[in-house]
């Protein structure tokens, strides 16, 4: 951490409604906290890999309760002091290649989408998207726009290779958060909002 810099840890539960009212409640009333710049909504799941005509209803609803769900309160909870912001605040959550709809280029065959089996997690991870687009829209002062982090080496990229019967994910941690910290610090409402964003800072088709 840089000097001057203070690490605060508040609990949050993505899968809780009221635990990141709860959470900015405490940055308030124990640390003094009166504003937010960024916000990135990180927390995510992936437990399974079905086909479309194999997958539960009750697998589709968790993934949304935790990758959708979460992304809104978190903004709903947040929202008030990212306004109070003196620059121009970040709203980022976490997609996914995995939910993407559009093609590698604009004018290639390929879509983003990988081809795999992803029912649950991937159309979660729509809904994301959707959520990024709408939310820059609604509100001019905010800069909203949706990561795509790649398939980064976390527990949950390596389980989700190891699934596939690869050792591990493409790239490493490292790799991603220093290319979201560049991202995060060169965007704009103008270059970004409403985009999905590659850690690369390249904008994706969706």
């Amino acid at each position: 951490m840089s000097a001057g810099t203070t690490l605060i840890v508040a609990k949050y539960d993505a899968a809780d409604g009221q635990s990141p009212f709860d959470a900015v409640q405490e940055l308030q009333d124990k640390h003094g906290i009166t504003h937010l710049d960024i916000v990135v909504a990180n927390a995510g799941i992936v437990k399974i890999f079905p086909f479309a005509r194999d997958v539960k209803r009750e697998d589709i609803l968790e993934h949304v309760q935790v990758n959708v769900l979460g992304v809104v309160s978190l903004f709903q909870a947040t929202r008030e002091l990212l306004q109070k912001s003196s620059r121009e605040p970040i709203f980022a959550p976490m997609g996914s290649g995995g939910g993407a709809l559009g093609k590698v280029k604009a004018d290639a065959e390929s879509r983003r989408q990988p081809p795999i089996p992803s029912s649950a997690y991937g159309a979660s991870k729509s809904m994301v998207f959707w959520y990024g687009v709408r939310i820059n829209a609604e509100e001019e002062w905010l800069n909203t726009f949706v990561f795509d982090p790649g398939w980064a080496q976390t527990d949950m990229g390596n389980e989700s290779a190891r699934n596939f019967g690869l050792e591990k994910a493409t790239l490493t941690v490292d790799e991603v958060t220093d290319g979201l910290v560049q991202v995060l610090r060169t965007t704009s409402k103008e270059k970004h909002g409403g985009k999905a964003v590659s850690y690369t800072g390249e904008v994706q088709e969706w």
